[in-house]
């Protein structure tokens, strides 16, 4: 590696950091929105009701009865009836 003298940096080196700090106009409104929309999202989701049953889904699915095996069964009479 060679050895430089110590002196004022580079013009590269100096439009990198232009460059650098330009990109944060870019980047902190644009993180803004973003965070904005996660909380609008957030909160549309809190109004309309979609932490309200944590559980019904996971008790739901224990319950295996099929909807076809519904309608079967309730279009045959019972068997109690049957022997009386």
């Amino acid at each position: 590696m060679r050895w430089r003298r110590p002196g004022p940096p580079r013009r590269e080196a100096i439009e990198f950091a232009f460059f650098a700090m330009d990109i944060l106009y870019l980047l902190i409104p644009l993180s803004v929105v973003l965070a904005f929309l996660v909380g609008a999202a957030f909160w549309w989701a809190l109004q309309s009701g979609q932490f309200e049953d944590l559980d019904g889904p996971a008790h739901r699915i224990l319950n295996d009865v099929d909807i076809a095996e519904e309608s079967q069964h309730a279009d045959r009479p019972s068997r109690s009836l049957e022997r009386s």
